[in-house]
């Protein structure tokens, strides 16, 4: 398979193509008027901390460790306040007015979204709980196509579960986006390389296993083909050195966790009898959609694990990604706000507390 030349974009989903979609067309958010770094995040106890001395080498080689994936709560963001202007609302979509209206009524006097899930959707429970928080804060940063928090993203995850069960028929197999956190990984690689070989023997019978990543203060789409041992690395904004060239982020703590967690999946079956230690194929820089300057990575590893579900195949750079258009993120924010509507906050949704 060949390797990426460049990093081009697309237009990622279609109004008719999930009842959660906009309906307006494909369009990028706007360029900040000044720079607009990705703000710090605030880490949240996961797990018990010990040694782990291959992971601390391998951390020891990342330029920027920045072990957090929650965001902080935006400055601008202020309790009760309308998140968007009455037309900017009405340009948004008919979720996002019903988000926006519950909100409202809610913010002062109702705890946070809760959203409640079972075992099967990830793979595992936090600890004895299965629930996690979307913060009111955090809708600030959805309604603005500002940094998404882990929290929704997780949500995207299980939506695009729904869609995959449901709607598209495409196998594909999606890991809980907290457990691939630098943060996590840190704290308990053990823990999170046995969880990733029940995974690959789980979704044996899936043609993709979807993986949204943070390295560390940015949303990176990993997608794993077990069977031909392949992961490829889908990063919206791949950075630059001072002549403008691409430099590839340091992925050596998740390869090399990936890489034990597959040998151990192939040692477990019956009949392997390789002597090698068995790795993937890593394909580091594959060709995606470029995200303008600013704080949507998050929104584009929305869209990475929309194109998986959709598309037929994952062989050919140039067909596999439409190179003339950026991703609609506003797309992504209409989706978003539908899943909370419809599967969380309503009672009957699959998604709501019980």
């Amino acid at each position: 398979m060949p390797t990426a030349a460049g990093y081009t974009g697309i237009v990622i989903g279609t109004a008719s193509s999930c009842p959660y979609s906009a309906s307006e067309p494909a369009t990028a958010p706007k360029k900040p008027s000044k720079a607009n770094p990705v703000r710090k995040k605030q880490s949240r106890p996961m797990a018990t901390k010990r040694e782990i001395s291959e992971g601390k080498k391998k951390v020891e080689r990342i330029k920027q460790p920045v072990t957090r994936a929650y965001t902080s709560e935006n400055p601008k963001y202020r309790v009760g306040k309308a998140l968007l202007s009455v037309s900017e609302l009405r340009a948004a979509g008919p979720y996002c007015m019903d988000l926006h209206k519950y909100y409202m009524q809610n913010v002062n006097q109702a705890e946070e979204i809760m959203v409640s899930y079972e075992e099967r959707h990830f793979l595992q429970l936090e600890g004895n709980s299965n629930i996690f928080i979307v913060a009111w804060s955090d809708l600030f940063d959805l309604f603005n196509l500002d940094a998404l928090d882990l929290s929704l993203i997780r949500c995207f995850a299980l939506h695009m579960q729904q869609e995959t069960r449901r709607r598209t028929g495409k196998k594909c197999g999606y890991i809980d986006p907290q457990l691939m956190t630098v943060t996590f990984m840190l704290t308990d690689r053990d823990s999170l390389v046995r969880y990733m070989v029940k995974c690959m023997g789980v979704h044996a019978d899936k043609e993709h296993i979807v993986v949204p990543h943070n390295p560390g203060n940015h949303w990176v789409t990993l997608i794993i083909n077990v069977r031909s041992k392949q992961v490829f690395y889908l990063d919206s904004s791949i950075p630059s050195d001072e002549s403008g060239a691409p430099q590839i982020r340091d992925y050596s703590l998740v390869i090399s966790i990936l890489d034990e967690s597959l040998d151990r999946h192939l040692r477990a079956k019956e009949g392997y009898k390789e002597q090698r230690q068995a790795a993937f194929t890593h394909h580091t820089a594959w060709t995606c959609t470029r995200q303008p300057s600013g704080n949507s990575c998050g929104f584009y590893v929305c869209h990475n694990m929309l194109l998986v579900a959709e598309k037929p195949d994952f062989t050919d750079e140039d067909d596999y990604f439409n190179q003339m258009t950026l991703g609609n993120v506003k797309d992504i924010r209409e989706r978003l706000a539908g899943f909370l509507m419809m599967e969380v906050v309503n009672t009957k949704g699959e998604f709501h507390p019980r």
